[in-house]
């Protein structure tokens, strides 16, 4: 889910399924993150917080840092070698 909150800002909040290196259910970790676009919206500097859950509900360790991110293009077009 996404809201905007200003013109070329936005907030996220993402639900995701964690496991351990074994393959175990951990629980839900709910992703937060704060958005600002650059003026020419291909890039952005913001915040991220995560929560990890355990599967009943409970708090198991909290994550805030920096993301970072440019657009990149790929170029689709096939050239064929003779």
């Amino acid at each position: 889910m996404w809201h905007k909150t200003g013109p070329s800002s936005y907030q996220l909040n993402h639900f995701a399924l964690s496991f351990d290196t074994s393959n175990n259910f951990v629980g839900p970790a709910q992703i937060h993150e704060d958005v600002p676009l650059d003026k020419k919206s291909d890039q952005y500097t913001g915040t991220f917080k995560v929560d990890q859950y355990d599967a009943s509900g409970n708090v198991l360790a909290e994550v805030v840092g920096q993301i970072t991110a440019i657009r990149i293009t790929v170029d689709t077009t096939i050239q064929q070698v003779l």
